[in-house]
C-alpha cells in the first residue's frame, strides 16, 4: 500500500498505554570524653534526603530486603525508604552518602531500563484519502481466514509514532504535555516554516518476526522533511529528561 498523507497542522500528541534537604547533626554531645593529651577526631552525621519515584522503591529493597540489607554494608550509611513519598533518608558520613547515592542511581537505571513504556509520543496523520484507502484495505482483508474484523482500529485513529515514554506517575504526564506544548510548536515552525508536511506510507509490516505471534500491523512513513521533524521533537523531549537517548526508533505509522 502506498499513499500519500497530507498533515496541515503538525501537533504531537502523549498518549497513555523533588527537592533534596540536608541537615547537619552534631555527634559532639554523643562522644566519650577525651583526656588531655588525646586526639581524636569525630566525622559529622549527616541526614540527606534523596528523591526516588516510589515505583522504583521496591528495586532498591529487594527480595526480604536484600538488596537494601547490602546497600548499607557496602556503604555504611543508613538507608530508610519512604512508604509514602518519592524519597529515602540516607544517614551518615559524606562519603558514605555519596557512595549510598551512587549505588541507588546504579539500581534506578536499570530498574527503568526493565521497566515497560506508558505512553506513546505521536503525531496524528488523518486525510479523506488515506481514510479512503486504509477502509479499503481493512474491506479486502476482512474476509480473508483468520482475520477478526474488531481488531482492525478506525482510520481515523492513525498516527505516526515518535517515541514511547515512561511517565509513571500523574505528575510525569502533566509535566510533560505542559513541555511539549510549550515547546513543539517551536520545533514545528523551525522545521516546516508553514509548509504543509506530506508523508509517503508503504510497505505493510508486523511488530513481531514471527507472523503467528503478531498483534500489530505498521506501515512505513518515509519522507526527509518528516524524518527531520520527528527527530527535532525526539531530541527536545531528550533534552526535557523526558525521554533517554537510546531510546529513539524508526518512525512507524500504527
Amino acid at each position: 500500500m502506498t499513499s500519500v498523507a497530507n498533515v496541515k497542522n503538525v501537533t504531537a500528541n502523549i498518549t497513555t498505554y523533588t527537592s533534596r534537604s540536608i541537615t547537619t547533626t552534631s555527634t559532639e554531645s554523643q562522644q566519650p570524653e577525651v583526656a588531655i593529651g588525646d586526639i581524636q577526631t569525630v566525622e559529622e552525621c549527616l541526614t540527606y534526603t534523596y528523591p526516588v519515584k516510589r515505583i522504583f522503591h521496591g528495586y532498591i529493597i529487594g527480595k526480604h530486603g536484600n538488596t537494601i540489607n547490602e546497600l548499607k554494608r557496602m556503604t555504611g550509611a543508613s538507608i530508610n525508604v519512604s512508604r509514602r513519598t518519592d524519597a529515602i533518608t540516607l544517614k551518615g558520613s559524606a562519603s558514605a552518602i555519596d557512595e549510598a547515592k551512587i549505588a541507588i542511581d546504579e539500581l534506578v537505571k536499570k530498574a527503568y531500563k526493565r521497566s515497560r513504556p506508558t505512553h506513546f509520543l505521536s503525531i496524528p496523520i488523518s486525510s479523506p484519502t488515506i481514510d479512503s484507502k486504509v477502509r479499503d484495505f481493512q474491506q479486502s482483508i476482512s474476509f480473508c481466514e483468520g482475520v477478526d474484523p474488531s481488531i482492525l482500529i478506525s482510520p481515523v485513529n492513525l498516527h505516526i509514532t515518535l517515541a514511547v515514554l515512561k511517565l509513571f506517575e500523574p505528575s510525569d504526564v502533566e509535566s510533560a504535555l505542559e513541555f511539549l506544548q510549550q515547546e513543539c510548536p517551536k520545533v514545528v515552525q523551525s522545521v516546516l516554516n508553514d509548509v504543509p508536511l506530506s508523508v509517503y506510507l508503504k510497505d505493510l509490516a508486523i511488530m513481531q518476526s514471527d507472523p503467528a505471534a503478531a498483534h500489530v500491523l505498521y506501515v512505513k512513513a518515509e519522507d526527509e522533511t518528516l524524518t527531520t521533524l520527528g527527530n527535532a521533537i525526539i531530541d527536545k523531549m531528550v533534552e526535557g529528561g523526558y525521554l533517554q537517548e537510546d531510546e529513539k526508533q524508526a518512525l512507524k505509522v500504527r
